[in-house]
């Protein structure tokens, strides 16, 4: 785990030395690096876990299902994604995430900015988790018995 963080922080202080200038972003994964913050491989993660991480952060720009941004939101979790198709459709802007251009730069100073900031990382998972309730299965379920109710009242 230390090589990966050391992996990570060298990226920023790379990162701030090419046309992606970010100078805060080796200093915050060092500050991280320094804490021993666990990084978590991708793969299914038990809410327990997701739970242990200061921000999710999703620079796809295919994934378009976004079913790992709605377990994030779920588990209550700061959000940070590129505008996308998936995560524009399911976060709403600077209310339950981040959402940034595919630009590294720009990405880069929203997780600085989340992982700063935690009365606005507090607010995004709060809101994000409200949200979340509209995608659980009884919510789905719901709106799809609805919607089946209501073609079937059309053709009558």
């Amino acid at each position: 785990m230390p090589k990966v963080l050391a992996a990570l922080t060298e990226l920023g202080e790379s990162m701030q030395k090419t046309k992606h200038d970010c100078p805060q972003l080796a200093k915050v994964l060092r500050r991280f690096a320094d804490k021993h913050a666990a990084l978590l491989p991708e793969l299914a993660l038990p809410p327990r876990l997701f739970g242990a991480v200061d921000a999710f952060v999703f620079p796809s720009t295919t994934d378009t299902q976004g079913i790992v941004i709605m377990e994030a939101m779920a588990a209550g979790i700061p959000i940070i994604a590129v505008d996308a198709l998936g995560p524009g459709d399911i976060i709403e802007h600077e209310k339950t995430g981040l959402l940034t251009e595919d630009d590294p730069a720009e990405f880069a100073q929203a997780i600085v900015r989340v992982l700063q900031n935690r009365k606005l990382a507090a607010a995004l998972a709060a809101n994000a988790k409200n949200e979340a309730v509209k995608y659980s299965a009884q919510e789905t379920a719901k709106r799809q018995l609805a919607l089946y109710e209501s073609v079937l009242e059309h053709h009558r």
